[in-house]
């Protein structure tokens, strides 16, 4: 199996139907294949189509060259570069869960997990105007890195296996508990403490 979902790349090659691309154009690729003639599909939301492998377990996008419908690629301005482009996938996962949180100036934010996704969800909560955004994660030297971008300096180890001992770690370290988490671990762990850490009537 060939891994990778968060793209961009060069068009190389187009079908005899593509009229918004040429050879040479620079895109960002949103890594869905949706049949587009589903419910789902027909009604917006075609990111729950039921024939959308995600490349899993098709296979994904690190390999020289990748078929995509052209409707899924979209072309990247002269000043985003590469790099920034294959981040925009996990970018909108941060933005959406902005959105569909509610987060807003006066909000207590904790995101659990600090990989790739628990970093754009700090850049889009801060955005978002969140009030106190505290990361936590098991590994010190992602804390580290939270760190350095600048956004918060509330960080909290995960050292203990017992999600109510770390919700009141977390309480302490935030002065209350969060109006709202964001678990990005997708680990059993992270959900758990995501769901003790989170205030009553709060969003997780």
């Amino acid at each position: 199996m060939i891994l990778g979902h968060e793209t961009s790349g060069v068009v190389s090659v187009i079908g005899d139907d593509v009229t918004s691309l040429k050879v040479g154009d620079r895109v960002a690729i949103e890594p869905m294949n949706p049949c587009l003639k589903c419910e789902f599909c027909k009604a917006g939301r075609y990111n729950l189509c039921p024939k959308i492998p995600l490349w899993i377990p098709a296979d994904g996008h690190y390999t020289r060259y990748v078929a995509h419908p052209e409707r899924f690629c979209y072309k990247l301005p002269d000043h985003v570069s590469f790099e920034e482009g294959a981040l925009i996938e996990p970018l909108a996962v941060g933005v959406y869960a902005a959105e569909r949180a509610d987060v807003k100036i006066g909000k207590r934010v904790l995101i659990v997990g600090a990989g790739p996704i628990g970093m754009m969800c700090l850049l889009c909560a801060r955005a978002a105007g969140a009030t106190e955004i505290c990361v936590a994660d098991i590994f010190q030297g992602r804390l580290d890195s939270v760190k350095k971008v600048g956004l918060t300096s509330t960080t909290v180890l995960v050292d203990s296996k017992n999600a109510d001992v770390m919700a009141k770690k977390i309480e302490n370290t935030m002065g209350g508990m969060p109006d709202i988490t964001m678990e990005c671990s997708g680990s059993e762990a992270g959900i758990q403490v995501a769901i003790n850490a989170t205030k009553s009537g709060g969003i997780w």
